[in-house]
């Protein structure tokens, strides 16, 4: 998890013996930022190498509520902003949606109990066999295969 990210938490209160009450951590989801401002802190948290402050702050002044759909759907147009040449906004695109499909895979994942760590190699595998896109239709298609990646 990094800065800038939002979760979605579930779990209970419980109290530790050496430092009282805490929240326990049952599940987590980690969730797209959902208005402008959360994508702009998500943005300039340093997540996607080339994005900084500075840069966050022009790419969301230019597109604002469409920013999200730039990154997934046509990052190209990141060329647009002073600064990102049209190879640089292919990786910015490329490195946004790889993270975000990692993100999504542990959620998925760790709802059948598998470990973030275990999750991102079922990931690498999938991707090693050429099953980047969609990797949780070709997690639940094949889930015994899951087993021979782990």
């Amino acid at each position: 998890m990094l800065f800038g990210d939002t979760l979605k938490l579930t779990g209970k209160m419980v109290i530790h013996q050496e430092y009282g009450e805490q929240f326990k951590i049952d599940t987590f989801e980690k969730i797209m930022p959902e208005t402008v401002a959360a994508l702009e802190k998500y943005l300039s948290s340093g997540t996607i190498k080339g994005i900084g402050p500075a840069t966050a702050r022009k790419i969301i002044d230019k597109f604002g509520e469409d920013t999200l759909n730039i990154f997934k759907f046509e990052p190209i147009r990141l060329s647009e902003i002073k600064g990102i040449s049209k190879d640089k906004a292919y990786e910015i695109g490329e490195e946004f949606n790889e993270k975000w499909e990692v993100w999504q895979i542990v959620s998925f994942l760790e709802g059948f109990g598998i470990s973030a760590n275990n999750s991102k190699k079922v990931y690498d595998a999938l991707r090693k066999r050429g099953s980047r896109k969609n990797t949780r239709k070709s997690i639940h298609t094949c889930r015994y295969c899951l087993w021979s990646e782990l």
